[in-house]
C-alpha cells in the first residue's frame, strides 16, 4: 500500500504550518508521499495511475510523457524519484541526450542523488541508463559551454542524522573543518556525460563554494552567478581563473545596495563568510537564468515566517550590478517563483513551487509565460502533488523537457508547440 507521512518541518526548507481552518476535507496536503504502490486515497476515493502529469492551459501546447518513477532502464535498474534538473544535449540530427537530475540523499537512498541518461530519437526514449551517483540532493544546475552541466547540491544539514532544526542553526552558526562529516555535502559537481571513465562522470567543484547550493548560470566563458536556497540565502559568484577552468577561481556574494561584490575567504564556510561581510539575504534564492539582454532573472521564491509568502522574480544586470523586482508574487497571478527559463519568444517561464499550506486555497503549481511586456499567462497545470523543475528547451526551442517532481508519482515530459 502507499506509505504517507507527515511532513516535517525545517528551518532551511518549507515550514509546515498545517492547512487553513475550514480545509479539514483536504487533509491530503497534510502528506507526503513516500512510494509504494499507485494510489493516493483521498476522503474514500482512490487517484489510480497512470495520472496527467501536466495539462496545457493553452491551445498549442501538447504534452507528451517521456518517463515515469520507477520506470524499467534499459540497465536493467528503476527510473528514480525524485528528477528535478534536465538538461537536453542534442546530438546528430534527430538524436539527443537527456540528463535527468534526482533530488535524492543518502538519508532516503542508498544510492543518494544522482544522474539518469536518456537517449532520444525524436521524442522517444530509446536508452536509458542510470549515469552516476553518491551526491545529495541535486537541485537545478547549468550546462557549460563547453558541454558539461553544473549541479547543485541543496541543504547539506539534512544530511546528517538528527534534527533538522538542530543541523540547521549548525549551519547558521558553526564553522566547519574538511574533516567533519557534513563538510562532505553542500557542492557544485561537474557531470560528465560523455565521460568513458566512471571516476570522472561527476567531479565536485569545492572552489565554487560550500553552502545550500541551488541553481547556477553561466555568463560568458568566466562568471557563473550561484543561488542559496535557504532562510537568509545569498547570491554568489564565482570567477574562474582560467576560462573553462572550475578548479582555480574567486568567489563573491552580493551586496544589493551597494552595488557590488565581497570577496568570500572561506568558500568551505560560503554561508557565513557572507554574513560576516555583510552581504545581503534573500528569502530563499532559487533559479537563475540569463535574459537575451545579457541580464539574469533570479527567483526569490519567499518565506512566509518572514512575512513573505509570494516571492518575486528579480533581473540582475551584470554590467552595473543593480538589481531591481522583475515580479511580485501575489498569490493568485504568480506564487513562490522556482524554476526559469526564456522561450525563443523572449517569454519568461515560471515553474511555480507553492508552500505546501496555500496549496488548498492558491490550487496546484503552474508554468507561466511573462511576455517581455509583463503579461503573465499560465501556460500548464501540473500534478496536484507535484512540482515543476528542470526546465530545458530542444535547440530549436520548440519543445520543452520539464520534470514533474512528486515522489512516487513524478516523470519526465516533453510539451511541444511552443
Amino acid at each position: 500500500m502507499l506509505a504517507i507521512r507527515q511532513r516535517p518541518a525545517r528551518m532551511g526548507g518549507r515550514p509546515w504550518g498545517g492547512l487553513p481552518k475550514g480545509l479539514d476535507g483536504m487533509r491530503m496536503w497534510q502528506y507526503w508521499l513516500t512510494g509504494g504502490t499507485v494510489a493516493l486515497m483521498l476522503s474514500a476515493a482512490a487517484i489510480p495511475l497512470p495520472v496527467a502529469l501536466a495539462t496545457p492551459l493553452t491551445p498549442e501546447l501538447q504534452v507528451k510523457v517521456l518517463i515515469r518513477a520507477g520506470d524499467r532502464l534499459s540497465d536493467g535498474t528503476d527510473f528514480a524519484q525524485q528528477n528535478d534538473f534536465t538538461a537536453y544535449l542534442p546530438e546528430d540530427a534527430g538524436h539527443g541526450t537527456l540528463m535527468v537530475g534526482h533530488e535524492l540523499s543518502h538519508r532516503n537512498d542508498p544510492v543518494g542523488g544522482r544522474f539518469t541518461k536518456l537517449g532520444l530519437t525524436g521524442l522517444t526514449v530509446t536508452s536509458s541508463a542510470f549515469w552516476v551517483g553518491d551526491m545529495h540532493n541535486l537541485c537545478a544546475g547549468a550546462v557549460t559551454p563547453w558541454g558539461t552541466i553544473l549541479s547543485c547540491e541543496e541543504f547539506p544539514a539534512s544530511a546528517l542524522p538528527g534534527s533538522r532544526i538542530f543541523n540547521d542553526l549548525a549551519y547558521l552558526t558553526l564553522r566547519v573543518q574538511p574533516t567533519d562529516p557534513v563538510a562532505r555535502y553542500g557542492y557544485v559537481y561537474e557531470i560528465d556525460p560523455k565521460a568513458t571513465d566512471p571516476a570522472r562522470r561527476a567531479v565536485r567543484r569545492p572552489a565554487l563554494g560550500r553552502f545550500s547550493h541551488e541553481s547556477a548560470c553561466m555568463v560568458g566563458d568566466r562568471d557563473v552567478y550561484l543561488t542559496e536556497d535557504f532562510e537568509d540565502g545569498y547570491l554568489f559568484r564565482f570567477r574562474m581563473d582560467r576560462a573553462g577552468d572550475l578548479t582555480h577561481g574567486r568567489l563573491f556574494a552580493y551586496d544589493r545596495p551597494n552595488a557590488r561584490w565581497l570577496p568570500i575567504t572561506d568558500p568551505l564556510n560560503a554561508h557565513l563568510d557572507a554574513a560576516a561581510v555583510k552581504a545581503t539575504p534573500f528569502h530563499r534564492l532559487e533559479d537563475v537564468t540569463l535574459a537575451p539582454d545579457g541580464t539574469l532573472f533570479i527567483a526569490e521564491t519567499g518565506q512566509p515566517k518572514a512575512g513573505d509568502p509570494f516571492g518575486r522574480v528579480l533581473r540582475l544586470d551584470p554590467k552595473t550590478m543593480r538589481m531591481a523586482v522583475y515580479l511580485n508574487g501575489d498569490g493568485t497571478t504568480l506564487a513562490n517563483p522556482d524554476n526559469l527559463i526564456v522561450d525563443r519568444k523572449g517569454r519568461l517561464l515560471i515553474c511555480e513551487d507553492r508552500y505546501d499550506e496555500f496549496l488548498p486555497l492558491t490550487g496546484a503549481n503552474r508554468v507561466l509565460a511573462v511576455s517581455p511586456d509583463r503579461r503573465v499567462t499560465p501556460i500548464l497545470r501540473i500534478l496536484a502533488v507535484g512540482e515543476p523543475t528542470g526546465p530545458s528547451f530542444s535547440p530549436d526551442g520548440t519543445t520543452l523537457f520539464l520534470s514533474v517532481m512528486a515522489k512516487a508519482l513524478g516523470g519526465v515530459v516533453a510539451v511541444t508547440g511552443f
